[in-house]
């Protein structure tokens, strides 16, 4: 991860897979240590494993902490401090061609299908050839992505979208995996400035979510200040939860239009259960009192 030019954009997915990688090992050891461990020792680590999951610095710090006074597995715990503790430098975001080639080399032969995915899309950015590793894998992420370039590149857009939900608040403590079931289940639309995502007074069709371009609420003539002042939606903004989450048609207090062409992705209530059986830690996240994620209506 040190070689990551982390501040440049294009690099993002191969970070998060990165992390995402780094943190199915940990959590993998910390599940060992659990079953060897004594009531106090599977208590601490349930508390860690939970910790670890919150992007709250002052609590990933705390579950480090612990994790690093259970000298009893010192041995299991060591290692995996070093992934948990690392933080990438910044690495300059301009630098020679070769140094993107050998690193996304090194990221097609990684064990873990995510971060090798993550250099299709990092390639695709920059337009570079993919490397020749990629080519022979046969991890079926890896491979449905690579034929997709061919035709409709359907499997490159959604492993896009995978990666995108992993940075919003409310996927982000979920594995690429599990982010990657819920994006099959989603639909997209896409709007030309203007146009209306959801009319007032009506509930909507589900969750909402922003991938792309800016949303706009649109106040009734008879709202007064300050609540008579359009308020913008920027990518990432979750809308019509409560419709998902809580099962109940709630109409939208204000018309949802678009400000400039956007796209958004759509899981319908009636998505959500299929979802919710493949992946119940889905709905696990999405009804926990979470005061990051905040959502409109």
């Amino acid at each position: 991860m040190r070689s990551v030019p982390s501040q440049a954009p294009e690099w993002q997915p191969a970070m998060l897979a990165l992390h995402n990688y780094g943190y199915q090992i940990a959590d993998r050891v910390l599940l060992v240590v659990y079953h060897l461990g004594d009531t106090t020792t599977q208590h601490t680590v349930k508390k860690v494993r939970s910790l670890l999951l919150d992007d709250r610095a002052r609590e990933r710090a705390n579950a480090i902490e612990a994790l690093a006074s259970m000298n009893t597995y010192k041995s299991y715990i060591a290692p995996i401090l070093k992934i948990l503790e690392f933080s990438a430098p910044s690495q300059p975001t301009e630098r020679p061609v070769s140094a993107d080639l050998y690193l996304l080399e090194q990221l097609a032969q990684s064990l873990d299908s995510w971060v090798a995915a993550s250099a299709i899309i990092v390639c695709q950015e920059y337009g570079y050839a993919l490397p020749a590793p990629l080519m022979t894998r046969r991890d079926r992420i890896v491979k449905k992505v690579i034929e997709s370039l061919a035709t409709n590149k359907r499997e490159l857009e959604q492993l896009r979208q995978t990666f995108f939900l992993k940075t919003t608040q409310l996927f982000r403590r979920l594995p690429l995996l599990e982010i990657g079931t819920v994006v099959k289940a989603l639909r997209s639309r896409t709007l030309d400035p203007q146009d209306v995502l959801v009319q007032a007074e009506t509930p909507g069709s589900g969750l909402y979510i922003l991938y792309r371009g800016l949303l706009q609420t649109q106040p009734s003539s008879e709202a007064i200040a300050p609540f008579n002042e359009p308020s913008p939606l920027k990518c990432g903004a979750f809308l019509g939860g409560t419709t998902l989450m809580g099962g109940m048609d709630i109409p939208c207090p204000e018309t949802i239009i678009a400000s400039e062409p956007s796209e958004v992705l759509i899981l319908t209530r009636e998505n959500f259960p299929t979802v919710n059986e493949l992946m119940p830690s889905l709905a696990f996240f999405v009804t926990q009192p979470c005061t990051d994620v905040e959502f409109y209506w």
